[in-house]
């Protein structure tokens, strides 16, 4: 007999923990790469967080009580540096808040939130939500996750720990945080303590081996001007970011052409440094200071010059990133060009005849225009 009811007491408790581990709903809000805005028509976004705000107003004098935590996880990739994408995180994270602030009547003190550099399941920009529903207020019918890969109920069980359903009452929520992939566990009993938890996940986070720190990477870009490869002046630049808003570049370009038994020729080389300020949490604008210098041989008419130049001015332009380590940037500089050169004309016999010496020209105006293909790598590719 004493057999028997340990049996059905083993039973009843498997049953009792599987039943918790359905009771935890998941929730997943997607953001477009690079930004931080919450657009709520995208990718299903509406229709999970319809569903979570009525979860959580059938719940809500058990949440504002602390008896059901809500888990906030931000997940970034993408950004220039291990800090930039755990900061887009955040932000992202904040913006999924404020909304469920602003439809459920919650308040920050209800939420534990965690941001990390990686991905969730090869999700890149997403922000989770975990309901964890202690044993017993559960109501809650099933949800059904089958239009979403992510939020397959199996993983959900997976990615939680198991716990004697004796411990979970509504009064005191379960002791063990789980985290999707960038997984810690903190303590949880009191409101001083819960926030010691938030903080050290966060901190945790950033030393996870799902998503290691770039502390060892040079965040660089390379760079190639395509209108001077397009006029057959090979062109090549790196780019340093000092900081993720600080960038110093240096730019080079090479070419040599000569035609028609050489009585046409084009030829120069040029070095053109540069600052640059990005703007804005995207960074995608951005303004700066150039300089450059070279020296020029062209002879496409009857007269030839040849000499050097320099000069500087401001540039600005608009950095569009089609993928994570790939982008465009259209690119412009305005500014003071002194050039001094010698002008000359071809004998017959190849012999160079010049026609005036030390000449010069100043010029304010266009000093650039640029269209360059970006590689991002080092520190910057996530």
């Amino acid at each position: 007999m004493k057999k028997i009811i340990l049996i059905q007491l083993l039973c009843l408790s498997c049953l009792a923990t599987a039943w918790a581990q359905k009771a935890d709903s998941l929730y997943i809000f997607r953001f477009v790469q690079e930004k931080d805005v919450f657009y709520v028509p995208w990718r299903d976004n509406g229709g999970q967080l319809e569903q979570l705000v009525s979860l959580l107003q059938q719940y809500k004098e058990a949440i504002t009580a602390g008896s059901i935590p809500l888990y906030i996880n931000g997940y970034c990739t993408g950004q220039p540096t291990h800090r930039e994408n755990l900061r887009m995180a955040a932000i992202r994270s904040n913006r999924v808040k404020s909304e469920l602030i602003r439809r459920a009547g919650l308040a920050e003190e209800h939420f534990i939130t965690a941001n990390h550099q990686g991905s969730y399941k090869e999700e890149r920009n997403v922000v989770t939500v975990t309901v964890r529903i202690p044993v017993d207020t559960r109501e809650v019918a099933e949800r059904d996750f089958s239009d979403t890969d992510d939020t397959d109920d199996t993983d959900l069980k997976a990615a939680q720990p198991q716990e004697p359903a004796a411990q979970q009452t509504v009064q005191q929520p379960k002791n063990a945080v789980q985290q999707p992939e960038n997984t810690v566990q903190q303590p949880e009993n009191t409101p001083q303590q819960e926030k010691k938890s938030v903080s050290s996940v966060s901190s945790v986070s950033k030393k996870s081996p799902a998503s290691p720190s770039r502390k060892g990477c040079i965040p660089l870009s390379l760079r190639a001007n395509l209108l001077r490869w397009a006029t057959l002046t090979p062109d090549l630049g790196i780019e340093w970011y000092a900081t993720p808003h600080i960038s110093i570049l240096l730019n080079a370009s090479w070419t040599s052409w000569s035609w028609k038994d050489k009585d046409r020729r084009y030829a120069l080389w040029n070095l053109s440094p540069e600052v640059r300020h990005y703007l804005g949490t995207a960074r995608h604008g951005y303004l700066g200071l150039m300089y450059h210098t070279g020296e020029f041989n062209y002879k496409l008419t009857s007269t030839g010059r040849q000499g050097s130049y320099h000069g500087g001015g401001i540039t600005g332009g608009y950095l569009w990133m089609f993928r994570p380590s790939w982008g465009i940037d259209f690119h412009l500089s305005a500014g003071y060009t002194r050039a001094e050169y010698d002008t000359y004309t071809l004998a017959p016999t190849g012999i160079r005849v010049y026609k005036e010496h030390n000449a010069s020209r100043n010029y304010w105006g266009i000093n650039s225009a640029a269209i360059t293909l970006i590689w991002k790598i080092g520190g910057n590719k996530q």
